[in-house]
């Protein structure tokens, strides 16, 4: 059984502290990036090591010699979902965290890519997903001209479909970026993620993912090779039906068979 070296960035956030766990479970060995050691981290455990820093305040050469040995890279910051969070400084976490894990990679120059896992938003379009209706088209344009968070995350979109993977200007790195549903708590349960967003999963669609799920998939992306030649260079959708009650989400959609946050 191949032993996974995982350098995880955004893991004192809800899906990033999740998915640390369940590959610490898996066996695999996490090197966590995090600017403060939460009081419930697994710190005991032989398998995590923690590096105390900014991501954004360390260097491409720092960053490679935190990331030589390890095949595989996640990336789970997002904004702080408050009003300092969202049009504060950093305005492009995301992106500038992406760009330096990519840098990173590339200055090692693998024998094989190094494997890059992200947390990304169904609120992206990307080829191959339904069209959205005007009026949602709409709302989005006007958030992502306005939210500075998701601003940050169509430009990491934009600069992963562009800049990263074979025949690319960084092909030291392949990439496959999950997007989620709305978070919500609950268990993992049975789930199948799709290649493509449908039509049925819109901004005003009772939709979800329980972050157990997420974090879940992002674990599996990480160890698992079959998974991981699946999905790599795809945009994977995740998604559930919220309950009527909105307080719990049940597997629909995205359970049918597929057609084929913290701070840096």
């Amino acid at each position: 059984m191949t032993q996974h070296t995982v350098l995880l960035v955004g893991g004192t956030g809800r899906i990033g502290k999740l998915a640390m766990n369940e590959m610490l479970n898996r066996g695999a060995t996490v090197r966590a990036i995090v600017r403060s050691v939460p009081a419930d981290f697994p710190t005991s455990n032989p398998n995590l090591q923690v590096i105390q820093a900014s991501i954004l305040d360390l260097s491409v050469a720092q960053l490679a010699e935190h990331l030589r040995g390890c095949d595989t890279m996640m990336c789970t910051l997002g904004h702080t979902p408050n009003f300092k969070g969202a049009f504060m400084a950093p305005y492009r976490l995301v992106t500038d965290a992406t760009k330096l894990l990519c840098e990173a990679a590339a200055e090692l120059k693998p024998a094989t890519p190094i494997r890059l896992v992200m947390l990304s938003s169904i609120g992206l379009q990307v080829d191959g997903d339904d069209k959205r209706g005007l009026g949602e088209g709409a709302v989005l344009g006007m958030i992502g001209a306005t939210l500075p968070p998701f601003k940050d995350t169509i430009a990491c979109a934009n600069y992963l479909q562009k800049k990263v993977g074979e025949g690319k200007q960084n092909p030291h790195v392949e990439y496959a970026a999950v997007r989620p549903a709305n978070f919500v708590e609950g268990p993992q349960v049975p789930y199948t993620p799709l290649p493509s967003r449908p039509a049925a999963a819109t901004l005003f669609s009772p939709i979800t993912m329980s972050m157990a799920n997420i974090a879940h998939f992002m674990a599996t992306l990480a160890t698992d090779m079959d998974a991981w030649a699946t999905w790599k260079g795809k945009w994977p959708v995740l998604y559930q039906q919220a309950h009527k009650d909105g307080d719990k989400a049940a597997p629909a959609a995205a359970a049918e068979p597929a057609k084929e946050e913290a701070k840096a």
